[in-house]
């Protein structure tokens, strides 16, 4: 009996030689589990977008480039998943949905304020005072307050007129101060 040689090169490539011949497959196989989506368990398709949108915004915050911005998604919407403990964002419970509402914006606050001190500033310095402003609003301080605090806290020599004179490393001791304040019982 003569035997045969062949090579097989692709994908879902077939052989079938006489003579009880082996049968050789090549195409790969993988199983992919589909979970129907319950809208009555689940978030709604808007909850969803809003989600992804956050995640994508989150995502293009901690990429530094384009060829980070692949693995950065991969890795928010793996923390996503385990945090809430899903194979897919789409299949969060709804009466989870404000909770990851939460979660995803402390997680752009974490993520926001390093990477925007680096690349934009004038961002970062509005996102400043706007936090320091939603502070004291809950301390209930003033504007007026504010300042004196400012100046007696970060020890400078002139009246401050406003927080918006203050520098970058200034306005980061102002922000740190004013979120350690414990608010009076």
């Amino acid at each position: 009996m003569k035997e045969i040689e062949q090579n097989i090169t692709g994908s879902n490539n077939l052989q079938v030689a006489v003579n009880n011949g082996k049968i050789v497959n090549t195409k790969q196989f993988k199983n992919i589990i589909e979970v129907v989506h319950d809208p009555s368990t689940h978030i709604t398709v808007n909850q969803a977008y809003e989600i992804k949108q956050k995640i994508t915004d989150i995502a293009s915050m901690v990429a530094t480039n384009q060829s980070d911005k692949a693995s950065a998604f991969k890795r928010e919407y793996i923390a996503f998943g385990k945090q809430f403990k899903i194979p897919k964002y789409n299949l969060l419970p709804a009466e989870q949905f404000d909770d990851a509402i939460l979660w995803l914006n402390k997680r752009t606050a974490y993520h926001g304020k390093k990477n925007l001190r680096q690349g934009n500033t004038d961002e970062w310095r509005k996102k400043q005072y706007t936090a320091i402003y939603a502070r004291i609003k809950s301390l209930n301080m003033t504007k007026e307050d504010l300042l004196i605090f400012a100046e007696q806290k970060l020890a400078l020599k002139s009246n401050l007129e406003s927080i918006k004179d203050l520098s970058d490393t200034r306005l980061q001791k102002l922000y740190k101060y004013i979120i350690a304040i414990k608010p009076k019982a």
